[in-house]
């Protein structure tokens, strides 16, 4: 349907090459033209002024709920002034003892103005129900999509790693 290029570049700059030594900085260059710093987690020897890739994951599942969020009230004529999310990924050892984000929490704060605004009875019934739309039209009680059917099945199997959703 889509295709999302990143171009990544690192160099060694001379450094030497042992773990305590080697530059962390890398640089990812986006098909739009935009090029960003990035570098490894302070904790692993990067440059706590850049961001890192942990970071850059959380940041991306974040910006797609959001963007998810934004077009579904504008096309249900909500107006929305600001949306502040201050998501936290949590970065834990996985059921192989690997360490992997493990899980995200997303904690949206949303200003609302027009005189149409939803109650907190129609927000709980959006999350629940669905989106046509987007492919989720038969969840809640007693229904399930072909989404959430995969989401059930992929529950049931002795799969320790982490299961990622963007919506």
């Amino acid at each position: 349907m889509s295709e999302h290029k990143v171009t990544l570049r690192w160099e060694r700059g001379g450094a030497e090459f042992v773990y305590q030594k080697y530059p962390r900085d890398h640089t990812w260059s986006f098909d739009g033209g935009h090029t960003m710093t990035a570098t490894a987690a302070p904790a692993y020897l990067g440059n706590p002024a850049n961001v890192d890739p942990e970071e850059a994951f959380v940041a991306s599942l974040s910006s797609c709920h959001m963007l998810t969020f934004l077009a579904i009230a504008s096309k249900q004529k909500f107006v929305l002034d600001d949306y502040t999310d201050e998501a936290v990924g949590h970065m834990e050892k996985n059921a192989e003892g690997r360490l992997a984000i493990t899980r995200v929490e997303l904690h949206p704060k949303i200003t609302w103005s027009g005189e149409k605004k939803p109650t907190a009875e129609e927000l709980d019934k959006r999350v629940h129900v669905g989106q046509p739309a987007y492919g989720m039209d038969a969840t809640g009680s007693g229904k399930a999509s072909d989404g959430s059917k995969a989401l059930l099945e992929s529950m049931k199997k002795e799969d320790g790693r982490p299961l990622w959703i963007c919506i």
